[in-house]
């Protein structure tokens, strides 16, 4: 079969989760154990890098008839079986009804909780400092801007189904979520839940060889990520625990922001690494704290649990659940209450025989979504058997 990945930024070199997503699963459906499919990579924005499997669309404009033009052809000249559309979520997949003309399954991909910014809104409304008051003017304009943003994607996911043989979320439990954008939950094609492949970890320590450490690995940027939400669990922490320390792994607009923050609240063990490989630090640390507003399907705590390091995350999303398994191989807590999120950890800081069983649990949890298991579903959808 032939599989044409499409997304609006390149996928190499990995610039992100998206593009690391689509990388990693067009490098299976080309091994022989996914079926040595025939992979290309075809981007609305140029790339730069020298792999035969790139394409771009040759004019920045992206509805220009240069370029349907150009994906016309491309359907053709590379008998492409099927094109997965990977900005379903986001964007419309204007091309779509040329994939029909000629007989090309369609399939958009949401990498995203559905109403993922009604989160992020609320979230950019708080403000950075969680404690301040919204003022009710301020409260009005985020509730009309969110009954347009509705409007927005009710839109969006109407033309995309409409023109989809098959519309993927990032879960089953996004199902119900992305019915309610359609008349008496109707949608037009068929809708599929699967989670994003976790690959298993190289080496693995020995739970108890584990540092006392707490990690934060992403993007350092307040509105998703929430990594204030950390410093301020951290600061109800720090001074019970002088042998304990927490390290942030990662860069973004808001790092000298986030500086300023752990200065103003005093805080002393607390190291901003910068963008580096989250490995080593998933193999050291003893927990992995996830604070995010929103999130789809986070491989990281896929990633930090294939470590050994135990995951603690608010139920901010609802794939969580499909990752972690409330005390048995980490550690939920109702988003986003600071004050409970402290003591769970306290708890789990203090007992060093949960640590190490929940630290082997965590061990577990990339089987769960091995490549193979993820590649079988992909394969559902590829052959239109088994949506939700």
């Amino acid at each position: 079969m032939n599989i044409c990945f499409f997304t609006i930024h390149p996928v190499l070199p990995v610039i992100g989760g998206v593009e690391r997503i689509t990388t990693n699963l067009a490098d299976y459906f080309a091994s022989p154990e996914g079926g040595g499919h025939h992979c290309m990579l075809l981007s609305v924005k140029p790339h730069a890098a020298d792999d035969l499997r790139l394409y771009s669309l040759p004019s920045r404009w992206k509805n220009s008839p240069t370029n349907r033009a150009f994906f016309a052809r491309f359907l053709q000249d590379h008998k492409i079986d099927v094109v997965i559309w990977q900005n379903g979520g986001s964007h419309r997949f204007l091309f779509a009804p040329e994939c029909r003309k000629q007989g090309v399954r369609a399939i958009s991909v949401s990498h995203g909780q559905p109403d993922y910014y009604r989160h992020a809104g609320l979230s950019k409304m708080l403000g950075f400092d969680p404690t301040g008051k919204v003022n009710p003017l301020k409260r009005l304009k985020f509730q009309l801007k969110m009954k347009w943003k509705d409007g927005v994607y009710r839109r969006l996911f109407a033309y995309n189904t409409r023109w989809a043989d098959a519309y993927v979320l990032l879960s089953e439990r996004y199902v119900e979520c992305f019915k309610s954008y359609f008349p008496e939950g109707h949608v037009p094609c068929p809708v599929y839940g699967i989670g994003n492949a976790c690959k298993p970890a190289e080496r693995v320590g020995d739970p108890g060889e584990k540092k006392k450490e707490l990690l934060f690995v992403g993007r350092l940027s307040y509105a998703h990520k929430r990594p204030d939400y950390l410093l301020r669990i951290w600061a109800r922490l720090e001074d019970r625990f002088p042998d304990w320390r927490l390290r942030l792994v990662g860069s973004g607009e808001d790092e000298l922001a986030l500086k300023a923050l752990a200065s103003r609240l005093g805080l002393k063990r607390v190291s901003f690494e910068g963008f580096q490989d989250p490995r080593p630090y998933y193999r050291d640390a003893a927990v992995f704290c996830m604070t995010s507003a929103h999130e789809g399907f986070p491989m990281v705590l896929g990633e930090a649990a294939g470590f050994g390091c135990i995951p603690v995350a608010f139920e901010s999303f609802d794939a969580v659940r499909d990752l972690v398994v409330d005390n048995e191989n980490g550690i939920l807590v109702p988003a986003f209450d600071l004050d409970l999120y402290a003591q769970r950890l306290e708890e789990l800081m203090c007992d060093e025989a949960r640590r190490a069983r929940l630290s082997r649990s965590a061990l577990g949890m990339p089987e769960k979504f091995s490549e193979a298991r993820v590649g079988a579903r992909w394969s559902d959808v590829l052959n239109g058997t088994r949506s939700c």
